[in-house]
Order: structure tokens, then C-alpha cells, then sequence
């Protein structure tokens, strides 16, 4: 097999796992286990600024309906980093929002979550506001197995120096952000007949070339 017919398939592959994954329903968090990961967020060392209102997230958390969701944030830097850690480094406010962001993102893609927007650019808004980020949680589940992680907890403290003020809202996809779904469908469905298409024109070329050598 050549090997852009083997990238052919690995898309293909990719792609239909994308399709399962994006149509599979997570199950609701029972009580159990909503405590149990209050009670290991609440096990892990948080920053000042950082630390999670934990009654708010424990009525988040026991609302689960197993629906996939979306956070909208908006972000206002330090221009330096404001750290409490003696020894910590001198960076700009955004250097390290970006040394989370890189620990963040790593566990939003453990946990089949994962940002669809990012922007720098806010404009006809007198907030002041340096940054929007939008990221798409498969549940709630997956939330609070981000949160619980230590490594989280470690990477908010370059956060929390990052950040002068930060506001957040949780939203739905209903309509149109929801369509991602009939794309990832058709583009599989587009892949699959092309893939099919080179399969069958290798069949007939091998057969002629049977026939002739029978001939």
C-alpha cells in the first residue's frame, strides 16, 4: 500500500472515531461520585485567588445531565506576573498564562475536551478584557477529573499570577455549534467513499492484469 493511501485510511480511522466519540452521551455523575471529587479538589493545594468556590461546583457538578457544554472566558492580564512563591520567576502576565495554557490543554485533550476559539482581539468592548478563550467540555465528568488532577492544581499558580481579573460563563451548544457533528460526518463519509473509489480501481487494475496474464 503507497503511502498516501495509508494517510487515506489513518484520516479515515481518525475520522470515525471523531464521529463515535462526538455522539456518545456521557452518563450523569451519581452523588458518590460528585463527593468523591469534591473531596479530592478540596485535598489539593490551591493558590490564593485560585481556590475553587466549592459549594458553587459541588451544585454544578450534581446538576449533571451527561451533556456536553462550553465555557466562555475572558481574560485580563498583569503586565508582570504577580507570584507569591519566593523565588518565582519574572515573567509578563501573558508568559505565564501561556505555561498553563500548555498544561491545561494537555488535560483538556486526556479528557476528550478541548478549546475551539482563542482570540486576542476584543474589540467595541470598554472591559478592558485581553483575551477570550471558548472551550468545549464533553461533561461534566471530565471537569472534575481536570480539576482533581494534581498537575492542575500546580500549573494554576501560574494562573492565578497571570491573571488581574477574569469572568466566565457556562453556555450550551444548541444550534449552530452543535453542527461540528454533521461536518465531521460528511468529511468521514467524503474520505470513505475516495478511500473505497482507490480500493475498487486497484481490484480492476489487478484483474486485467490476471486476465492478460492468463491470455
Amino acid at each position: 500500500m503507497s503511502l498516501s493511501k495509508k494517510i487515506i485510511m489513518l484520516m479515515l480511522a481518525i475520522m470515525l472515531l471523531l464521529i463515535l466519540f462526538s455522539f456518545i452521551k456521557e452518563t450523569p455523575m451519581t452523588n458518590n461520585e460528585v463527593d468523591e471529587y469534591i473531596n479530592k479538589i478540596n485535598q489539593l493545594s490551591h493558590i490564593p485567588g485560585g481556590k475553587h468556590n466549592i459549594e458553587e461546583l459541588r451544585s454544578f457538578f450534581s446538576a449533571d445531565d451527561g451533556d456536553p457544554f462550553y465555557t466562555v472566558n475572558l481574560y485580563k492580564y498583569h503586565k508582570r506576573a504577580q507570584y507569591l512563591a519566593k523565588g518565582s520567576p519574572i515573567i509578563s502576565g501573558v508568559e505565564a498564562y501561556d505555561k498553563f495554557s500548555r498544561v491545561m490543554v494537555g488535560l483538556l485533550l486526556q479528557n476528550y475536551s478541548y478549546p475551539i476559539f482563542g482570540s486576542n482581539w476584543l474589540d467595541l468592548s470598554d472591559k478592558g478584557w485581553d483575551k477570550i478563550v471558548i472551550v468545549k467540555y464533553r461533561s461534566r465528568r471530565d471537569m472534575a477529573k481536570i480539576f482533581s488532577d494534581p498537575s492542575f492544581s500546580v500549573a494554576s499558580a501560574d494562573k492565578w499570577a497571570s491573571i488581574e481579573k477574569h469572568d466566565r460563563f457556562v453556555v450550551k451548544g444548541l444550534h449552530l455549534p452543535e453542527m461540528y457533528k454533521l461536518f465531521i460526518f460528511l468529511l468521514g463519509a467524503i474520505l470513505a467513499i475516495y478511500t473505497g473509489k482507490i480500493v475498487y480501481n486497484r481490484k480492476r487494475v489487478n484483474s486485467r492484469k490476471v486476465v492478460k496474464n492468463i491470455k
